[in-house]
């Protein structure tokens, strides 16, 4: 077991690619997050190790995996901050997701893959995106919620979870815009 502290930094760490940008968010100093993320890895019985293309994990994350699971159905059942990251075009709701909650973080120039990998292992809970994912077929436990002007990428299970109607609220409030049900019935759709 290991604590909601060091999962925390071994996940922004990953998440953000940076120990100074995980510890703002986590409200510590680098080096704890670097010490934290070590002993997460450790516990679970994985390598942490940076690559060009940011942290990565090697061995088996099977524990990993279910550890998140836990620790991603106590931030929707608590109401704790949940994670989003916001790919380009979006940066203009940060102030209006932080103020309901929400660690909202514009996403690097990485390809959406990476995204979705992230929302896949629960290291953040959902994925903000302007345009449909693509070739989405071999993730199937994802789900693609449209919004007008964009699309809500989150774990298929938590489609219809509250969290992410309050999310579409929040959004709906920054447009002003009136909210219709999607033809796919996953999410509702936002109108002008």
């Amino acid at each position: 077991m290991v604590t909601p502290e060091a999962l925390d930094a071994l996940d922004f760490l990953i998440w953000l690619n940076s120990g100074y940008r995980a510890a703002e968010f986590c409200g510590c100093h680098q080096s704890s997050i670097s010490r934290r993320a070590q002993e997460a890895a450790e516990a679970f019985g994985v390598t942490l190790a940076r690559d060009p293309a940011g942290w990565r994990l090697g061995g088996s994350t099977v524990l990993l995996d279910l550890e998140r699971e836990v620790h991603q159905l106590h931030r929707l059942l608590r109401g704790s901050e949940l994670r989003l990251e916001l790919a380009p075009g979006f940066e203009g709701l940060l102030p209006r997701l932080a103020s309901s909650g929400w660690i909202a973080v514009p996403a690097e120039t990485a390809p959406q893959e990476r995204s979705w990998r992230l929302v896949e292992s629960r290291v953040i809970d959902g994925w903000l995106t302007k345009h449909q994912p693509a070739a989405m077929g071999e993730w199937d436990g994802l789900a693609a919620c449209e919004l007008q002007g964009g699309f809500l990428v989150v774990r298929r299970e938590l489609a219809d979870h509250p969290v992410f109607s309050a999310l579409r609220s929040t959004l709906l409030g920054s447009s002003g815009s009136k909210v219709e049900k999607s033809p796919s019935g996953c999410a509702p759709a936002v109108r002008r």
